[in-house]
């Protein structure tokens, strides 16, 4: 048992934190008050590190758009407990992926448990006030309402270094929100900024009913842009209903 303290070690004091009587040591650190012994004093440092790093991801997950009341079970998030395609794209550079499946198979849920673990791993790099948001998520529809409340700027959904689209395929579709959408994701896609967007559709289908189509489109995506979709997409997985009972199942605590 020893106590960190250069000027006057407190022999045969109790340790504040286990009880245990402190022993004087002649040490390189200077720690006057309280009087705790090395073991209780490194395990209350851990706790500080451990509080201030949830700290700082709380902050980049509310910067990412999740809604508060998710924010306590986002930080439980692990790569292990989301599906293993959204964990390699959270953990790629540059990586498309395109998530689909039918209503209640849990593309939304893994959406949102991707963007937490983005933030969880790229914590340090946007903790400051005025950094940029690590990952923005948004239903199509959002996105674009977001857009007009904020004077029409679409930059911030353009530098953001990863963005999740969810129910793509299902937005009204109008000529401002096309012509958006498609500087948005024409500027992504220059840039190789990581995106990912989630459907019910999937894509090959959606590829085959722009080929199909009068305009070459599909609804409020035109062909290139699929096309474009089509060419970054590194990862393409469908969920089930199956599927996400197989997750839910095997979540960790």
């Amino acid at each position: 048992m020893t106590y960190r303290d250069q000027a006057n070690p407190p022999a045969g004091q109790p340790c504040e934190g286990c009880g245990r009587t402190l022993e004087p040591r002649w040490a390189v650190c200077l720690w006057l008050q309280p009087a705790t012994c090395d073991a209780c004093h490194d395990g209350q440092m851990e706790k500080r590190q451990a509080k201030a790093l949830d700290e700082y991801r709380v902050d980049a997950m509310r910067k990412a758009g999740i809604h508060s009341r998710q924010i306590t079970e986002a930080l439980r998030v692990t790569g292990s407990s989301i599906d293993g395609t959204l964990a390699e794209w959270c953990e790629a550079p540059r990586a498309w992926a395109w998530v689909y499946g039918d209503y209640g198979t849990g593309k939304t849920t893994q959406a949102i448990m991707a963007a937490a673990y983005y933030a969880k791993l790229h914590w340090l790099e946007y903790s400051g006030a005025s950094s940029p948001r690590p990952v923005v998520f948004s239903t199509v529809d959002g996105l674009l309402e977001r857009i007009k409340r904020q004077d029409f700027d679409p930059a911030p959904y353009i530098a953001a270094p990863r963005l999740i689209l969810d129910e793509v395929g299902a937005e009204e579709r109008t000529a401002w929100g096309a012509k958006t959408l498609r500087h948005i994701i024409n500027e992504r896609y220059n840039a190789h900024r990581a995106t990912l967007f989630v459907s019910n559709f999937a894509l090959a289908d959606v590829m085959a009913k722009c080929k199909a189509s009068a305009n070459g489109g599909w609804g409020m995506w035109d062909g290139q842009m699929i096309h474009r979709i089509a060419e970054r997409a590194v990862y393409v997985t469908e969920m089930t209903r199956g599927h996400r009972a197989a997750k839910i199942a095997g979540a960790k605590p």
